[in-house]
């Protein structure tokens, strides 16, 4: 079994970009030419959210959300790659 990584790893998103441009942020589908395939990205991102009951549309640009879905988008984006281990935080005081 191999070592965890020590350091803390933090999902960055983009506030200009959509959610599902987001999600597939790093994994983007292109042509051979290397053009951005937007039309199947939408579908993939979409699908994941339908498939999981996630109340997002992936045109929406992430600035717009409230703070709780923009969380959703970043844990999304968490579970759309290969995890083995995710640990989360809750930062508030009590």
């Amino acid at each position: 079994m191999p070592a965890l990584p020590s350091s803390i790893r933090t999902v960055s998103l983009v506030e200009s970009l959509s959610v599902g441009a987001n999600l597939m942020l790093g994994r983007e589908p292109r042509t051979r030419f290397g053009f951005l395939k937007k039309r199947q990205l939408m579908a993939e991102a979409g699908a994941f959210l339908r498939d999981h009951g996630i109340p997002l549309d992936p045109r929406t640009p992430r600035r717009f959300l409230p703070f709780a879905y923009r969380q959703m988008t970043e844990i999304c984006k968490a579970l759309m790659g290969d995890v083995r281990l995710s640990s989360w935080t809750n930062r508030h005081p009590r």
